[in-house]
């Protein structure tokens, strides 16, 4: 597990498996999987910030 988390290629080909897991890695589903769970993660980040601040709006 320690060697995935400074492997960029590990870590892509494991985010392709996962999002288009009926396609093998090749470079196009490696940098869409990149690109799509780059925007997953801003997404969940902007609804976690909007969750906090309107907990301590009220």
């Amino acid at each position: 597990m320690e060697s995935i988390k400074e492997d960029g290629l590990a870590q892509a080909t494991t985010l392709a498996r996962l999002y288009f897991n009926d396609h093998e890695p090749d470079e196009q589903t490696l940098g869409q999987a990149m690109w799509l769970h780059s925007e997953l993660m801003q997404n969940i980040a902007v609804a976690v910030q909007n969750g906090v601040a309107r907990a301590f709006s009220k």
